[in-house]
């Protein structure tokens, strides 16, 4: 992912996350995690985090920001994979993920790929916990 996509990225997933007005703490350490993990320093996530939840950030501006299908991608993803963190997808954060999509211009048999991807990520987390007793 280019440098410049970054912080875009972040925010556009955050605005996604409230979008169901309840961004708990699962999903906020999650996201802290991959902006570290991505390369950004976590003084900077923060200060990301507090501008997108204090309303400032929309989310269409910040992926207009975004040009690489790559990273459009994994936005989708990661977008999903963040409303899955608090065990619940809700229907504001959905249309969201989905609005995204299409403001994207990624093609909806691709989004459907990317949903099958997280159901079988996320059925494999369950099994690994259930394996090594860690539910």
């Amino acid at each position: 992912m280019k440098r410049n996509e970054k912080i875009p990225f972040l925010k556009a997933l955050l605005c996604v996350a409230k979008a169901d007005s309840d961004t708990d703490i699962t999903e906020l350490s999650y996201y802290q995690t991959l902006g570290v993990e991505i390369g950004l320093g976590s003084d900077e996530v923060s200060n990301i985090q507090s501008a997108v939840l204090s309303g400032k950030e929309t989310l269409e501006e910040n992926l207009d920001q975004i040009e690489e299908r790559s990273t459009k991608l994994q936005l989708l993803y990661q977008m999903m994979i963040l409303a899955c963190a608090d065990g619940v997808i809700g229907e504001a954060e959905y249309q969201g993920i989905k609005g995204a999509a299409d403001h994207l211009n990624v093609e909806e048999d691709k989004v459907k790929e990317i949903v099958e991807l997280v159901k079988e990520t996320e059925a494999l987390k369950k099994k690994r916990e259930q394996i090594l007793e860690s539910v």
